[in-house]
Order: C-alpha cells, then structure tokens, then sequence
C-alpha cells in the first residue's frame, strides 16, 4: 500500500514496563512496518502518501487472539448452551460434517469476523483434518483474508460412522505427518503473514510414541505448539503440564500456548515458568462450559498472570471480540478477589486488576506468548504495521476515548467502534466496512463458483447458505444416541455426570 500516515490521534504505546502510554502524535507506516510515531510529521511536497484523519480517534495495537477455532463458524450459536460434557458427547465430531469447501468458507469468515472485531493476529488451533484437503482449504482462506496467523495443525481422531460409533484413532497416520512437514516446509504464506505451528490434544499415547512426535514436528521446522488443558470431572485430572515435564517435550525454542489452563493443579503456575509456556484465557467458554474460572488474572494460590494471554476460543460459543473477553476475563477476576474477602465480611479498598493489565493480555503479552514481541503487539517503530483504529466520536466511546482511552476500548466498545484495521501494512477494513477479499485462481475448487474479488455482501450471502446446511447435517444425527455413544468411547464415568 506503501505509506500511509496515521495524523492527529491519540496513540496507545507502551513503555518498558509494559505501561500504555497515550500520546497525541502521528504515525507514518511504510512498507508495511512503523517508520515514525512523532507529533506533526511532515514529509517532502508531493509525497505520495496516504492521510487518515484521527481527530477524536485512538490508534490501537491490533489485537492477538492466541487461543481460537476459526473453522468453527459455520456452527455459530450452536454450542452456546453446552457444558463441556455435552460439547464432547454433540460438538466434538462436528468437524465429520466439513468438506474442503465448507473449511474454506468457515476460515475464511472466522478471520474476517476477527478483522472487523481488530483482532489482526489468531493462534487458530485446527482441529478438523480429515484429508489434506481440508487444511489446503485452511491455507487459502487464511491467505485470502488478509489475517495474520499461526496455523495450528491438530491431528485428531476421524469419525467414520456414527451408530454405531466408528472412529479412527490413527491420528499420526502417513498422510497426516507427511501433509504436516509439507505444509511447514512450504511455509510462511500470504506473503509471510500466515506460520505453520502444530497442535495435539490427544496425550493418550506412551511417552517414546509422544517424544517421536514432536522431535518430528521440531525436524519439519515448525516453532509454535498448542494444546487444550483443563482440570475437570469430565476431563483431565491430571496436571498436563506435569506430563509435559516427565516426557521433555517441550523445547526451549518452541512457544508453547496451553489454552484454558482452569482448575489447575498445584505448581502450575511453576511449569509455565520453568518451560517459559504462556496460557491463554478463554473466559466465555471456560465459564459456560463448567471448565472453571480464568486463571490469567486472578487465582488464589498461584500467580499465572507472568505467563498469560488471551483467546476468542470458538465462534460456536461466543463472538470474536477480544474487548469484550477482556471484559468479562477482568470483571470475573475482580468478582473472585473481593468475593474472597466478602467471604471474610470485610470489603477491599482497592480492585486487584486493571484495564491495563487486561488490554495487554492481547497485545504485548499476546506477542510475546507467540514469540513475536519483536514483530507485533505494540505500536512501536520498526514493528508491522497491525493498527486499529476507534472512532472516539460514537455513542459508546465519546468521552471516555479522549480521557480514557484504554477503559474505552475495554469496558465500552464493540466492533461497531471500529473505524479502521490494518494487518501488515493493509487496509482490511475502512469507515466501518471490511475491505473486498482478492482470492487466487488456485483456491477456484473451494470457491465453489465465487469470484475471485469478493465483497463482503457475497462472503455473508454464502457463510448464510453453508451454515444453513451444517444445521442440517449436524442436526440429522441422532443425539440421545450421540452422547450414549460418545460418553462410552471417551470412557466417561457416570458416576460424575448430574442431571
């Protein structure tokens, strides 16, 4: 886009102590990276640079969602109302119901819901590869959406039937590595935005099959790991993290992200540290879905924050917005420390956490979780170019933007706030309204007769179609019999399910 020159807003830097500092500055981007944050830049007569206006508006870091299921938008409000119990007996296996074509048009929605939202970074952790096929599908939205992205490989046990139930456990079968070490050998995509990293769920393998594992995954070049971990009657009961310790599979040079982390076990906290792991808080989900509260800010005996960050998680529960996980993340935490001394009959003086702390799970400690601290996360010269900017003159954030400006992001606006994003050096959204997608003439198979220039109006009118159907499918299985079947194959213990 070559330069464009943010003028007259109100800027969010941080110092070296991680403290947001709003200054009323400029700031020029060029080729793709900051050039200049400084008051009144001016630049040579006829320079061909691109202003934006940002009288009453605040320039942002762009968000980092660092725990997030983009395929999982087809299947939108559909998992709103299910503990975990009921997402492993009727949700788990959704994925069987997505062809190449559906994960092409579920990724790329999710991204562009994250985009209008100023997310600008997403740890997509991909659970759904039931050829290599699907994670082509991935890839080319990814690419097309203008995001920037780790995309999470998760190899995961494949529903073959569903009554009786038939699943194919071989989760490290030929096909599977192989497209792994392709994908990572051919990476990054979308002109470097887009990272291969690998996911896995499933520790029910011995250790020396686990350690072959991820020294393969090492060998392929692939530097990010994710996985889910949760303490619960229907879960783990275990610490993960101790596994992870006793096996030696966590190596230093790869970031790890552990999403959730709720109900920890005792030395948790410890393992992030030691391991130098980052979690990442999802706290829409945790708290519905009976996974415990968030421990990123606030837990009773161990200190996670050092190490946290934060996610949208699934859009099947929950939108994409990460103010708003930053809002219900700090208002539970805050609930839970006063809760402990009302417990007492006494009253705090003070709030434990603040809009601050919150805002940089997802932009300094976000990059950080990521191991791009050097790259995103704060508006900063010679990082990329990932802004958002808000407008500070609408109904939900005048006053508070000129005062304020991070309580305003954090406790009062929405994605309707959100006049402009940028992602590496790109418009992806202006005035209010997401930018036309450009695919390529390669992606034509999972277009399914689309254009190649598509504008927002076209991408609804066929998520709105390709969710219908998903309804369809999913809703054609037969759920009493779903969660008998399901209950037994995770092994379950009736003993712990209520109700």
């Amino acid at each position: 886009m070559g330069r464009v020159l943010f003028r007259g807003g109100t800027i969010l830097t941080h110092d070296a102590n991680d403290h947001v500092i709003p200054i009323k500055s400029d700031l020029l981007v060029e080729e793709k990276v900051i050039k200049e944050i400084s008051p009144d830049i001016r630049l040579p007569a006829g320079s061909d640079v691109r202003v934006v206006d940002c009288t009453n508006k605040v320039v942002s870091p762009g968000f980092i969602s660092t725990h997030q299921h983009l395929w999982q938008s087809l299947c939108k409000s559909l998992w709103s109302e299910y503990t975990i119990l009921e997402y492993l007996c009727l949700g788990l296996f959704d994925n069987a119901h997505h062809q190449p074509s559906d994960i092409f048009w579920a990724e790329l929605g999710g991204a562009l819901e994250g985009i209008d939202a100023g997310t600008t970074t997403v740890m997509d952790h991909a659970h759904f590869h039931y050829s290599p096929e699907h994670s082509e599908a991935a890839i080319a939205a990814l690419e097309a959406s203008g995001l920037r992205a780790v995309f999470c490989y998760c190899p995961s046990s494949r529903l073959q039937k569903h009554h009786p139930l038939e699943v194919d456990g071989d989760i490290f079968c030929d096909w599977s590595m192989n497209k792994i070490k392709d994908l990572a050998q051919n990476a990054p995509y979308g002109d470097g935005r887009v990272q291969i990293g690998f996911g896995l769920d499933e520790f029910r393998f011995d250790r020396d099959t686990t350690v072959k594992v991820f020294k393969q995954i090492k060998a392929y070049g692939i530097r990010h790991v994710t996985t889910h971990y949760f303490r619960s009657p229907a879960g783990a009961k275990d610490s993960r993290l101790a596994l992870f310790d006793i096996y030696g599979i966590v190596d230093p040079d790869t970031h790890w992200v552990v999403s959730h982390a709720t109900n920890p076990a005792p030395g948790d906290a410890k393992l992030l540290e030691k391991h130098n792991m980052y979690m990442s808080a999802a706290p829409s989900s945790a708290m519905q879905m009976t996974m415990g509260h968030p421990t990123a800010l606030y837990h009773r005996t161990e200190d996670f924050f050092p190490r946290a960050s934060v996610g949208a998680d699934s859009h099947a529960i929950c939108g994409s917005s990460l103010p708003s996980e930053m809002r219900i993340l700090l208002q539970d935490a805050r609930a839970q420390f006063n809760d402990s001394f009302v417990e007492q009959w006494k009253s705090p003086v003070k709030l434990n956490r603040s809009v601050e702390d919150v805002f940089n799970l997802a932009t300094v400690k976000g990059a950080r979780a990521l191991g791009m601290a050097d790259q995103i996360g704060q508006l900063k010269v010679g990082l990329a170019a990932d802004i958002v900017v808000y407008d500070g003159s609408t109904p939900a954030l005048y006053g508070g933007a000129q005062t304020n400006p991070v309580t305003a992001i954090v406790m009062l606006s929405s994605p309707a706030d959100v006049e402009l994003v940028m992602v590496d050096g790109i418009i992806r959204k202006e005035n209010g309204i997401l930018k036309d997608v450009r695919t390529v003439p390669k992606d034509q198979r999972w277009r399914e007769g689309a254009s190649e220039n598509l504008t927002w109006t076209e991408i609804s009118a066929k998520l709105i179609e390709k969710s219908n159907t998903m309804r369809e499918r999913i809703h054609s299985v037969d759920e009493q019999q779903m969660r008998k079947d399901v209950m037994q194959f995770l092994r379950v213990d009736p003993a712990v399910v209520v109700g």
